[in-house]
């Protein structure tokens, strides 16, 4: 009986640490401002739960991704596909829609192999992975720092 109680009372504080996390990054992007940024989920369900892991999610690439100095236009954005196992393991990432700047699109890969672990998902949902669009627009870039 003891052992079991002790077993959910560290259970109780990994979710509550993990909910901590995902609840310091998502402030991070919501302080930001930034609208054109997106990160979208394909697939179904997921629900509110997912909905702050896109925020981590968002976060964790937008904080990796430091933009070119010398990029052709301000305009520029390219678009990236990244997959995640359950347990935060990047499983997938590639630059799916380039933009026209070459340095850009070098950076935003840059940011893509610089990720590679995110929290594990909220314990509430099933799904073993998860596929989200992320867009890298230097205009919203510099419009948040």
């Amino acid at each position: 009986m003891q052992s079991s109680q002790s077993s959910a009372r560290a259970e109780g504080r990994r979710l509550k640490e993990i909910e901590n996390a995902l609840a310091n990054l998502a402030s991070g992007v919501r302080s930001s401002g930034s609208q054109s940024p997106i990160v979208d989920v394909e697939g179904i369900g997921g629900g509110e739960a997912f909905a702050g892991y896109r925020d981590v999610v968002f976060s964790a690439y937008y904080h990796a991704w430091i933009t070119p100095d010398n990029a052709a236009s301000r305009l520029g954005a390219a678009d990236a596909k990244v997959t995640i196992a359950r347990d935060g393991s990047i499983l997938f990432a590639e630059l799916v829609r380039p933009s026209d700047d070459k340095g850009l699109d070098r950076s935003v890969e840059r940011a893509l192999r610089e990720v590679t672990k995110l929290p594990p998902f909220p314990a509430s949902t099933r799904d073993t992975q998860r596929t989200y669009v992320i867009r890298f627009s230097l205009e919203a870039k510099e419009m948040t720092g």
